[in-house]
């Protein structure tokens, strides 16, 4: 059985419990453990379905990083997460460092309703963080979820039938995504209106990489979604279905603000090269390179330079185009 370090000594105390993958399962931890615990999982790969149910709140799952730990099965998901048993969300659930993989056509991971009470969030409060998810025809799915943040997650190569995302969203508010990738799907992010779930609200999507994917982004509601500050595979930005950037990186649907993009796939929050639509102070792009906001950059337009050495550029024929250090 796992072993577990004591951390605290008064009633109401949180535990850590440490799981080997020779010796434990995940699953008998997370069994045992209380609301608020900590999971260490050690480096290796782990066969089982793992369920996290609501009366875990709190709770922290933590690999030893997802080039090391994996959770992988025959079929099913490798990871579920059940919230509403019954009328409760599950809350403050941190699942970091893990690899996802599944033989099956099924979610690597999945965060869905016990008893399925509509207009209600099951899920509350979601850290994901340090989670790769590569291959196969269905990625990651979220119904029913408020207050979601993916850290560094890295979604590629899910090939399903068209209509499932590689990032599944229904009834989801207050979701970000930074510093991950959607890379070689054959639909990337997809937004669902499913009514008796309830609504969906404020997805942002920033500092990640959208590339080689048919279509990046699909919304499928009336407002919104936030995807500025990303590279789409093409100095351009995206193509998008509203006609406004009309890039030739990846499409993405109609109601999907995604100006200002990144110029080059190494641009990174921080000092920018600044792309400004001409005559005013609209950020059409940045770049880490002068050669990058060239590249972007319209007839008429100006590239403020931050401070800092920069490689040489070249300027092609453009007409009043301003350059500014």
């Amino acid at each position: 059985s796992a072993s577990i370090t004591i951390t605290g000594v008064v009633l109401g105390a949180t535990y850590e419990w440490y799981v080997d993958s020779d010796a434990a399962s995940i699953q008998d931890a997370i069994d045992s453990a209380s609301a608020g615990d900590t999971i260490h999982v050690a480096a290796g790969e782990y066969s089982e379905n793992v369920v996290i149910v609501a009366d875990k709140d709190g709770l922290q799952l933590v690999g030893a990083g997802s080039g090391v730990t994996s959770i992988a099965t025959a079929s099913g998901n490798p990871l579920t997460l059940k919230g509403n048993s019954p009328g409760k969300p599950l809350d403050g659930i941190t699942i970091k460092g893990f690899t996802l993989t599944t033989a099956s056509n099924d979610y690597k991971l999945i965060a869905q309703s016990e008893t399925s009470l509509p207009y209600s969030y099951d899920t509350t409060n979601l850290i994901l963080e340090d989670i790769v998810v590569d291959g196969g025809q269905r990625g990651i799915c979220l119904n029913q979820v408020q207050e979601v943040d993916l850290i560094d997650v890295h979604i590629s190569n899910i090939t399903g039938e068209a209509g499932d995302g590689a990032l599944e969203l229904t009834a989801v508010s207050d979701l970000t995504f930074t510093g991950g990738s959607i890379t070689g799907n054959t639909l990337g992010v997809r937004l669902q209106v499913h009514e008796p779930y309830g609504p969906n609200g404020d997805i942002d999507i920033h500092f990640s990489s959208l590339t080689g994917n048919t279509l990046a982004v699909e919304n499928q509601d009336i407002f919104d979604i936030d995807a500025t500050n990303n590279w789409w595979g093409d100095a351009s930005g995206p193509d998008d279905d509203a006609g406004v950037i009309n890039g030739s990186g990846d499409k993405i649907s109609i109601n999907v603000d995604a100006q200002p993009w990144y110029a080059t796939a190494t641009t990174r929050e921080g000092v920018y090269v600044t792309v400004k639509v001409g005559g005013t102070d609209d950020v059409r792009a940045y770049s880490d390179t002068i050669q990058g906001g060239i590249d972007v950059a319209l007839d008429g337009d100006t590239i403020n330079v931050a401070a800092g050495d920069y490689d040489a550029f070249v300027v092609d024929d453009r007409d009043d185009l301003s350059i500014i250090g």
